[in-house]
């Protein structure tokens, strides 16, 4: 788990995660990180990832993503001369790159399924395509990053990246859930290094010298998140309104401005003033904390939004 892709150059491909056919395009994206990236293949079929590059010559380690480990890692390190920040593992499995945290490399994970909530075990990849020519085309232009994070960043131009998944908890349907981007938790080695993991923090702070000075840029950032679920083909989704988490009794609003101002931006009721917390549940450390809350307060079809505590 790295911030950013800018200084990758070894790929590692858990290239048996993959489906038994690879389209052309994506065989041609392959070919094409063969050429400008220093590429490695988890296989346990030789000649297989050997036809498809068309050279005899690549580099494979001879174990599936699960049998990686960080001795496998050391000697491509020691051979290339490079760092844990350079590398990237690519595979499409969920598993695989779950028990690669240990590796502290930046993973991404090849999908064209919107995946469950529940499929990420508490952890996701830093990155997710919905295809390998896809994610060539983003490392490409730089674009590895989610929107939330690219508006705390220097550059902010690009596409609009959002992560999408389902989540159920006690309930007929599963509800969808728009991710803006990565958060590291206080105790994450990454945490002091991420910027939107830090403003999340300190814009809600009431000692801190940033206090709701991020008020407008999350306003965007929700905004955008929210035009792309009701405006995407695929799973587009509807709604009557937009709300925050309401907080706990006698506690003061905090989102009372973010909330007005994506009602303003993409012209939508704010509902967040129908909805009150009639008890004072537990710090939403964990899911379980807040999915009962929620779905006892919400009776209809709405945008929930929440800056992780």
């Amino acid at each position: 788990m790295l911030l950013t892709i800018h200084k990758i150059n070894t790929l590692f491909f858990d290239i048996d995660t993959f489906s038994s056919e690879l389209s052309d395009l994506d065989i041609i994206a392959l070919r094409e990180f063969y050429k400008h990236y220093d590429c490695c293949f988890l296989t346990k079929n030789l000649s297989k990832i050997k036809n498809l590059i068309a050279d005899s010559n690549c580099k494979i380690v001879e174990c599936t993503a699960r049998e990686l480990t960080i001795h496998h890692i050391s000697l491509i390190m020691k051979s290339a001369d490079i760092g844990l920040e350079n590398i990237a593992l690519i595979s499409a499995d969920s598993n695989t790159l779950k028990n690669a945290r240990a590796l502290i490399i930046f993973t991404v994970m090849i999908t064209n399924k919107i995946l469950k909530y529940e499929d990420f075990g508490g952890f996701c990849s830093d990155f997710i395509c919905s295809s390998l020519s896809e994610l060539l085309n983003k490392m490409k232009n730089e674009e590895c990053l989610y929107y939330g994070e690219k508006m705390f960043q220097k550059t902010k131009s690009g596409e609009k990246d959002f992560l999408k998944m389902k989540f159920n908890y006690d309930l007929k349907e599963d509800v969808s859930i728009i991710s803006s981007g990565r958060y590291f938790g206080t105790n994450h080695y990454l945490h002091n290094l991420h910027i939107l993991s830090n403003a999340i923090i300190y814009n809600k702070k009431e000692s801190s010298k940033v206090f709701h000075k991020f008020d407008m840029i999350f306003s965007k950032i929700f905004a955008e998140a929210i035009n792309d679920c009701t405006s995407s083909g695929k799973e587009k989704i509807s709604f009557n309104g937009i709300c925050a988490v309401p907080d706990k009794p006698g506690k003061d609003n905090k989102f009372i401005e973010i909330t007005s101002e994506i009602s303003k931006l993409i012209n939508i009721e704010n509902l967040s003033n129908n909805f009150k917390c009639t008890r004072a549940y537990a710090d939403c450390s964990h899911r379980q904390a807040c999915g009962v809350q929620v779905n006892r307060l919400i009776p209809y079809p709405c945008i929930i939004f929440r800056l992780w505590d």
